[in-house]
């Protein structure tokens, strides 16, 4: 068993490479994400929403670190579930992006994780903004995978 301090340590590590790895792969051509660049998502259609949601998890991780780093162990379940879903989304955004053979295959095992993202934020949405929003934006990448 992890103690608290190797626990918040190893989720700070997962979020640092969560944060940076897509400053590392932006494409040569900014139009190919828009106006605004790498990091401006339509917000319309799958890979848009997908990354989206990835993006509001990334600030929900964060805040479960900040709570895990305050004591707060409820947050350990939601810390787990949000980085599943961010790593889920991040791929689902460039399989939708890709129009990759593979979206068809992928989209059962992202809807587990985006269902079970939700379900884990919603435990706190009462207390926590940023969980309510993550659990709207899971919300919304469930309804756009089912039009998909």
């Amino acid at each position: 068993m992890l103690s608290r301090k190797e626990l918040i340590e190893r989720m700070g590590v997962g979020a640092a490479v969560l944060m940076v790895g897509p400053l590392c792969s932006e494409p040569e051509n900014e139009h190919e994400h828009g106006h605004g660049g790498p990091h401006e998502h339509s917000g319309s259609g799958l890979a848009g929403i997908a990354g989206d949601t990835a993006s509001i998890g990334k600030e929900c991780l964060s805040h479960c670190i900040d709570q895990l780093a305050k004591g707060d162990k409820t947050m350990t379940d939601c810390a787990h579930s949000v980085r599943d879903m961010i790593t889920a989304c991040t791929a689902l955004s460039s399989f939708a992006a890709a129009n990759s053979e593979y979206l068809k295959s992928y989209l059962p095992v992202c809807k587990k994780i985006c269902a079970d993202c939700r379900e884990e934020c919603l435990k706190h949405a009462k207390h926590h903004a940023i969980c309510k929003s993550c659990a709207d934006a899971c919300e919304r990448c469930l309804d756009a995978m089912k039009a998909a």
